[in-house]
Parts: C-alpha cells; sequence; structure tokens
C-alpha cells in the first residue's frame, strides 16, 4: 500500500472522495502506522527573552530522519511555541521559542516526544 493510498478517505456527506494528508482522519489507524517511538526527559529552559529561543535534545531510540514528531511540556507554555523534528538517528531536537513581547523563564518540567513513521 503507497503512502497516498493510506491517506485515501470517504467524504461521507458526498459520494466522492479526497486526499487528506492529515493525521486527524478518523481512517487513519494506528495499524496504519509503520511505527511509534517515545521518549521523556527533565528540562528547565533559558529564561527566554522576546523573540529569543532554545533548542533540546530528546534522545528516542529508532527514529530516523524523515520521522513525524511531536512534542510537549509538563508546564504551561505562556505562549512559547514548541517544535519538534528528527534531527539524527536516535534524536528528536526540540525547539522553544519565545514570540511574545516579554521575557518568559518556564521552570524546569518533564519534555515529552512521540515519533512516527508512516
Amino acid at each position: 500500500m503507497s503512502i497516498e493510498d493510506k491517506f485515501l478517505v470517504q467524504d461521507t456527506k458526498q459520494t466522492t472522495f479526497h486526499r487528506h494528508n492529515g493525521v486527524d482522519s478518523p481512517q487513519i489507524r494506528p495499524k496504519d502506522l509503520a511505527a511509534s517511538f517515545t521518549g521523556y526527559t527533565t528540562y528547565n529552559p533559558a529564561s527566554l527573552s522576546a523573540g529569543a529561543g532554545a533548542t533540546t535534545t530528546v534522545t528516542v531510540k529508532g527514529v530516523t530522519l524523515g520521522d513525524i514528531a511531536l512534542a510537549s511540556f509538563s508546564l504551561d507554555l505562556q505562549g512559547i511555541t514548541l517544535t519538534a523534528y528528527v534531527s539524527a538517528a536516535d534524536t528528536v531536537s526540540v525547539r522553544f521559542q519565545n514570540q511574545t513581547s516579554g521575557t518568559i523563564d518556564l521552570g524546569n518540567g518533564t519534555l515529552k516526544v512521540i515519533s512516527i513513521r508512516i
């Protein structure tokens, strides 16, 4: 089955088919994923002034370039944007970016990562 076939979903309001590239579709099931991987670590981001960012890494055994990565942090992000990406084999990089107009100091929390291969 090609990746395109995995994302072909039926529009139940019409009798047409359309391509869907998101994972929010009820037609995409965990069994459709080739693999999933998780990792976590404690992390205390530096105090970030307006426009500043900090990047850290989380070891996630099994991930490879091209896998999809998502991250969460156990504390309120207070407007900080969190971005995750696979940066090397077994490594997910996570960027904390302060796009607010003030300085934010989050404190120590748990950084969790999930990566999927489709």
